[in-house]
């Protein structure tokens, strides 16, 4: 019968094998086969209630702290990327199909309700107001001077407003003010009426023939753009303000019981969705099969067990945790 110090050597030897090479596949095929036939036995409430998985999403997802080191790695990640694809000389319309564009374009079209909620919202601010009554302002006072009026009808009368107009200008530029201000009260005056008609114009206009057509015409003159273009366009400086703007506003959220309740309406809603399924079907369900598990295992986790043996530390953990079971026999 071999001495305990020979099992504990081969033992070890064993071990290692089965985290190296062919061996390690093995392993991980082996290991992955059971945990599979065991989640096919489990459901979701099985392993977490959903009082519990909504406590560990407000714990550990809702009181993440995004703190000065997490947005410096944060910065130099977008970074790199906007920098690896300026250099990109691939064009949109490589990466994705006309076909794939015109159905997001008619699911954005579908959205009716939105589409209605936004013209409201755009056509009451006091944004759009401002324009409106800069729009009218310049449309009545350039027809009235320039485009209309007596300028049109009396000849030469064009060339003697202008000459007239810079003449009171300077001789009384308070009276031109003074006309320009009535004006705009005018308009003002008369602003509701015209943003009414214009949130029925556009109600109207923006019919699904029309947003077809300008989404058409926006994948004419971009689609051939390359993905360098469009990150030439992003400055450095505007992803690091971007990224502290996100942190700002994630803040902000993760303490808004909105967003707390919201947290929890969405577990509760995934779990019960998902009873009487296996963890292995829905895991499947995503396309993580028994076999990508696997692989994605070793793509991941297999290098770093080649370098651990490499360097001896995979012996020394092995023999490490092996002998405190064979040293109360030595």
């Amino acid at each position: 019968m071999p001495e305990v110090s020979e099992l504990y050597e081969a033992h070890v030897r064993f071990e290692i094998e089965a985290h190296t090479g062919e061996g390690l596949r093995e392993s991980v095929e082996t290991e992955m086969a059971a945990i599979y036939r065991w989640l096919d036995g489990l459901e979701i409430e099985d392993v977490i209630s959903i009082p519990e998985a909504a406590g560990l999403v407000h714990e550990r997802l809702l009181e993440l702290e995004l703190d000065d080191q997490a947005r410096e790695s944060i910065t130099e990640i977008l970074l790199s990327i906007r920098q690896s694809a300026e250099a990109d000389t691939t064009r949109f319309n490589e990466l994705v199909s006309k076909e794939s564009f015109d159905e997001l374009v008619d699911m954005a079209v579908q959205m009716q309700d939105l589409k209605a909620a936004l013209i409201q919202q755009i056509t009451t601010s006091e944004a759009y107001s401002e324009l409106i009554a800069h729009v009218l302002y310049r449309g009545i006072k350039n027809y009235a001077i320039e485009d209309g009026g007596i300028a049109r009808r009396v000849p030469g009368a064009g060339s003697f407003m202008k000459l007239g107009r810079a003449a009171l200008s300077s001789a009384a530029p308070d009276l031109e003010r003074g006309l320009d201000q009535q004006l705009l009260a005018f308009v003002h005056a008369n602003i509701s009426d015209s943003i009414r008609e214009s949130r029925h114009y556009l109600e109207d206009a923006l019919d699904e023939e029309l947003l077809h057509k300008v989404a058409d015409e926006a994948w004419t003159v971009n689609s051939d753009a390359s993905v360098g273009e469009a990150a030439a366009m992003i400055r450095p400086e505007a992803i690091e303000k971007g990224v502290d703007f996100a942190s700002q506003t994630w803040d902000n959220l993760r303490h808004n019981p909105v967003v707390q309740d919201a947290a929890t309406n969405v577990i509760t809603s995934f779990i019960e969705s998902r009873r009487g399924r296996s963890i292995g079907a829905q895991l499947a369900e995503v396309g993580l099969t028994e076999e990508r598990a696997v692989e994605l295992f070793l793509t991941a986790f297999g290098p770093f067990f080649q370098r651990a043996h490499d360097d001896g530390f995979l012996e020394e953990r092995v023999r490490a945790r092996l002998s405190a079971f064979y040293d109360q026999y030595l």
